[in-house]
C-alpha cells in the first residue's frame, strides 16, 4: 500500500507549495479499471475535499471515466453556501495523467510553443509566443516560424479560422485547440497567418515538439518620473521559477526600483512554494516574521492549517511604493493568492500601495494537493482555502481592477505603449488611474466578463494548460 500525493497548487498548482508525505491510506495499485479509479477518488474526496459534506453519495460504477465521475461529484458544490452556486462552485478540481502534472510543475509541454485568444468573435490572435523575446536563446517552432504576439492565425491546414469556429460556435477555443492537434511530439500543421490587421505574412509548416518554457517572459525597468519602476512578465509559478524571479529581482535592486510592475495576465497559478517565494521578495524585509498568507483545511483536518509568515531573500526589496498587478480572467490561483497577501501592508503602513490595472481576475481562492490514483492518473481535488494576514479569501469572484484596461495585443510585453503597462505606469507617476471614456468602459467590461465566462466554464484544469 502506499501513501500519496504531489505539491501543493494554489492557481495554477496548490497544486502550489510543496507538500512531503503522503495524504492518507489508500492504495493506489499499478493498474486497475475505471470503477476502482473512481472508488479511489470516492475515498480521497470524502477525506480531504473541501467541502467533503456536500458530496453526493455516488455509485463509482454509474461513471465511465474519472473525470466524468469527478464532475459529477463537485457539480452542486457551493463553496460560499450563502451565494449562488456560480460563485463559488467548484471549477477548480481536476483530474491528469501523470506525465501532464509533471509538465504543469515542470513548466513544460508538447507544442508548437504559442498560446492564442479568440478576438471579434470569428478571430485568432497570438497571445504569446515562446521564445519571441530570445529568452535565453530560447527558441520554439512557432518563434522560428516568425509568429509575434498579435499576429492573426488566418487558416489552418488551408481551412479559415472563421470556419473553424463556425462549426463549434458555443466553445471557440476548443474548436480551434481541436483543429491545432493533439498534444503529441511530431504532429505537423499548416499554419496560414498575417499582422495584427490580418494582412498576409505566410504560410508555414510547423512540428509539435517537447517544450519547456520560461516562467518569466520579460523584466525591466523605467524611468518614471524621479522614480525608477520594475516590471515583470511572469507567465506560471512553476519549479523553474524561483531562479527566474531571483534574476530578475537582482536587476530591480541594482536599478533602485522603487515601484514594480507585475504582469500576471496569463498567469493562472501554480506552485504555492514559488508563491510563498515572490511575496517574500515583495515583503521580505518591511514585513520579515509578520504572517504572509495560510491554508485553511476542512474540519477534519484542521491540525493541517498552517500560517505563513515573509521571510527574508537574499533578493529581497527593501521599499516598494507602488505595487500594481495587471490582471485578466486568466489570471487565478498563485496569482491572486499573491496579491491578496498583500494588501493589508497597505492598512498598517509596510506597503505604500496596491493597484489592479486590465480586467477582473478569475477567483481562484482556493489550493489543492495532488493524490495518485492508478493507471498513472493523478487527482488535485479541492483540499483548502487561502486567507491573507486578515483572514480574508472569499474572493470566489476574482479581484476587480482599479484600472480598467485592454490586454492589448497589438504590443508586445513592456512595450509602454500597450495599454494595460501604459495604465500601470500612468498610475505609478500620478497615483490616479488615465481617464477612461463611458464607452470604452462598457467595451471593456463587456469583453471582460466574456471571457471570464469562456475561462469558467472550461476550468482552471484547462486553463493551466492552455498552451499549443
Amino acid at each position: 500500500m502506499k501513501r500519496v500525493f504531489s505539491p501543493v497548487l494554489a492557481g495554477c498548482l496548490v497544486i502550489i507549495a510543496g507538500c512531503g508525505g503522503g495524504n492518507g491510506p489508500f492504495d493506489t495499485g499499478d493498474e486497475c479499471n475505471v470503477t476502482e479509479q473512481n472508488s479511489q477518488i470516492q475515498g480521497i474526496m470524502d477525506a480531504w475535499y473541501l467541502a467533503y459534506d456536500q458530496l453526493p453519495n455516488i455509485s463509482p460504477a454509474s461513471y465511465n471515466s474519472p473525470g466524468a465521475y469527478l464532475d459529477a461529484l463537485v457539480e452542486d458544490v457551493d463553496f460560499l453556501l450563502d451565494d449562488p452556486v456560480e460563485t463559488a462552485a467548484d471549477r477548480y478540481s481536476f483530474v491528469v495523467t501523470q506525465d501532464q502534472e509533471d509538465d504543469l510543475i515542470g513548466a513544460a509541454f508538447v507544442g508548437f510553443g504559442f498560446s492564442f485568444r479568440i478576438v471579434n468573435d470569428d478571430e485568432v490572435q497570438f497571445a504569446q509566443v515562446f521564445g519571441e523575446y530570445d529568452e535565453e536563446n530560447l527558441k520554439t517552432p512557432a518563434s522560428r516560424a516568425g509568429f509575434k504576439r498579435g499576429y492573426k492565425i488566418l487558416e489552418i491546414e488551408g481551412v479559415p479560422v472563421a470556419e473553424i469556429i463556425a462549426d463549434d460556435p458555443d466553445n471557440p477555443v476548443a474548436a480551434i485547440s481541436e483543429a491545432l492537434g493533439e498534444r503529441t511530439v511530431g504532429v505537423t500543421r499548416i499554419i496560414t497567418y498575417g499582422d495584427s490587421d490580418g494582412n498576409l505574412i505566410d504560410d508555414v509548416t510547423v512540428v509539435k515538439e517537447d517544450l519547456v518554457f520560461n516562467t518569466v517572459a520579460r523584466y525591466t525597468v523605467f524611468d518614471t518620473g524621479a522614480t525608477r519602476t520594475g516590471y515583470l512578465n511572469f507567465r506560471s509559478f512553476a519549479s523553474p521559477s524561483p531562479d527566474e524571479l531571483a534574476a530578475a529581482f537582482q536587476i530591480f535592486n541594482a536599478a533602485r526600483a522603487t515601484d514594480l510592475i507585475i504582469d500576471l495576465r496569463y498567469n493562472s497559478g501554480g506552485l504555492v512554494s514559488v508563491a510563498e517565494y515572490l511575496a517574500n521578495l515583495l515583503q521580505g524585509i518591511p514585513a520579515e516574521g509578520e504572517v504572509s498568507f495560510g491554508e485553511v483545511y476542512n474540519d477534519k483536518l484542521s491540525n493541517r492549517n498552517v500560517t505563513f509568515r515573509f521571510a527574508r531573500e537574499a533578493d529581497s526589496l527593501a521599499t516598494i511604493n507602488k505595487l500594481v498587478f495587471i490582471t485578466t480572467p486568466t489570471t487565478a490561483s498563485a496569482s491572486e493568492l499573491v496579491l491578496n497577501a498583500m494588501l493589508p501592508y497597505v492598512e498598517n503602513g509596510r506597503l505604500g500601495d496596491v493597484a489592479v490595472v486590465g480586467s477582473s481576475s478569475f477567483g481562484k481562492p482556493v489550493g489543492s494537493l495532488g493524490f495518485d490514483v492508478c493507471n498513472d492518473l493523478v487527482l488535485r481535488p479541492v483540499t483548502f482555502q487561502t486567507v491573507n494576514a486578515e483572514g480574508e479569501g472569499d474572493y470566489y469572484d476574482g479581484f476587480d481592477p482599479d484600472c480598467p484596461a485592454e490586454d492589448d495585443l497589438d504590443f508586445g510585453f513592456g512595450d509602454p505603449r500597450e495599454d494595460s503597462l501604459a495604465a500601470a505606469l500612468s498610475y505609478v507617476e500620478t497615483g490616479a488611474c488615465p481617464v477612461v471614456t463611458a464607452q470604452k468602459l462598457d467595451a471593456l467590461q463587456a469583453k471582460a466578463e466574456k471571457q471570464r465566462t469562456e475561462a469558467r466554464q472550461r476550468g482552471w484544469g484547462e486553463i493551466l494548460r492552455d498552451y499549443h
